[in-house]
C-alpha cells in the first residue's frame, strides 16, 4: 500500500479586532464613565448629508437639469376674480402679495402671447405636477389669466446651501465616513458613506 503524507497546515495567529474589522464599523469603548466610538477601517462614525437632484426634475428636464439652470416660480392666483395680468414671461413684477400660490417650475413652454405659457410641471414634495387648472387645457392664460410665470433664481449651481428647489437632502445617521479600508458592511464602495455595523464584545 502506497503511503500517503499528510497534508502541513499553518495557522497564523490573528488578534480578534483584525478579523472583526473586516466585517464591521466600529466599536464602543469604556473609560471610566466616558464611552467613545472607535471605527475600525479608519474614517468615524456620525451623520452624512448628500445631496442630488429630485429624480422628477431628471426625467422632466434630462440634460436641461445641469449648471447653471435658471429656476422660475408659476404664481396662481387663490382668487378667480383677480384681474387678468399679461406680462411677459420672467419679465414681471412681484405681484404675491398672499394673493398667489407659488411654485416651483421644473419646465414650461412659452407661447407668442405675452404671459401665454402652456406645459407646465412643477415641484411639490419632490414629484413633477402638471398644472392643468381646469382639467382641459393646460394653457394657463386660458385656465386663468391671472396666473403668471416668473424667473425667480439665475445660473443655479444645485449646490448645497444655495436654496435650490431641485436638490434634495439626504441625512445617513449612523453613518461610517471616510472609511481607509474595504470591508463588507461597506461594500460595494466601502468608502462612501455607509450605515456603520457596531461590533458587540
Amino acid at each position: 500500500m502506497k503511503k500517503f503524507e499528510k497534508p502541513v497546515v499553518v495557522l497564523n495567529e490573528m488578534l480578534m479586532n483584525e478579523s472583526i474589522a473586516t466585517d464591521c464599523c466600529y466599536d464602543m469603548v469604556q473609560d471610566g464613565l466616558v464611552t467613545t466610538l472607535k471605527a475600525f477601517n479608519g474614517g468615524t462614525i456620525g451623520s452624512s448629508k448628500t445631496y442630488s437632484l429630485y429624480s422628477d426634475v431628471i426625467k422632466l428636464l434630462g440634460g436641461y437639469a445641469t449648471t447653471p439652470s435658471n429656476h422660475y416660480k408659476l404664481y396662481i392666483p387663490k382668487v378667480k376674480s383677480n384681474p387678468g395680468y399679461s406680462y411677459s414671461v420672467g419679465a414681471v413684477p412681484d405681484l404675491t402679495g398672499g394673493g398667489f400660490d407659488e411654485k416651483w417650475i421644473i419646465r414650461f413652454d412659452q407661447f407668442n402671447t405675452p404671459g401665454d405659457v402652456a406645459n407646465v410641471w412643477y415641484l411639490q414634495d419632490g414629484k413633477g405636477v402638471q398644472a392643468t387648472g381646469n382639467n382641459i387645457s393646460t394653457d394657463l392664460a386660458d385656465w386663468n389669466a391671472s396666473a403668471y410665470v416668473q424667473l425667480r433664481k439665475s445660473g443655479c449651481t444645485h449646490t448645497p446651501g444655495s436654496g435650490c428647489p431641485w436638490l434634495k437632502e439626504t441625512t445617513l445617521d449612523n453613518a461610517h465616513i471616510g472609511a481607509q479600508f474595504p470591508h463588507a458592511l461597506g461594500m460595494p464602495d466601502w468608502a462612501a458613506p455607509h450605515v456603520a455595523g457596531r461590533y458587540n464584545s
